[in-house]
């Protein structure tokens, strides 16, 4: 073994020191660094968008708030997907709409410049659940003043992507 150069050989360990402290045992490393110290807007930020690098390691704060946007996320897909299935009601804003339209696009509403104001005493008559239809009643409220209206609500076609209002001035 003496044949081994000098870098290569063991070197005996350095004397104690008197002043030093007695090296740790039984002692728990620190805490490891992680998103549990940021705020929860800056969590939220990050959950959407790539961490800088260098970054902490994802902390507990982190782990419950991605699980619950994920929760969210999915909830909210669903009902955009399947939610949408049922027939709008008589005083819902998409039929409401589509009343406005109906009303502002007679030819005598343009012809007499009388514009839809709104809807109100909205009252459901009756709603077959099987043919997928509403009726509907309401008062007109025009620049022209007031007026009785009947409608009804049902689906354009079978997938039930779609719905027609029938509207009647009384």
């Amino acid at each position: 073994m003496s044949d081994l150069p000098p870098e290569l050989k063991r070197k005996a360990p350095a004397p104690a020191d008197a002043d030093a402290p007695p090296p740790l045992t039984g002692v728990e490393a620190p805490p490891e660094l992680t998103t549990d110290s940021w705020p929860n807007q800056k969590i939220l930020k990050y959950i959407f968008f790539r961490k800088p690098k260098g970054s902490p390691r994802a902390g507990k704060k982190e782990m419950v708030l991605r699980a619950t946007c994920g929760v969210v996320g999915a909830v909210m897909a669903y009902f955009l997907i399947f939610g949408s299935s049922a027939l709008p009601t008589c005083n819902s804003g998409k039929t409401k709409d589509v009343v406005e339209k109906i009303i502002n696009g007679l030819p005598l509403a343009r012809a007499g410049n009388t514009k839809y104001v709104t809807l109100k005493d909205v009252e459901e008559t009756g709603y077959n659940k099987n043919a997928g239809i509403r009726g509907c009643s309401a008062t007109l409220i025009t620049t022209a003043g007031e007026d009785s209206l009947v409608y009804s609500v049902t689906w354009q076609d079978s997938d039930r992507k779609g719905f027609l209002v029938r509207a009647q001035i009384q």
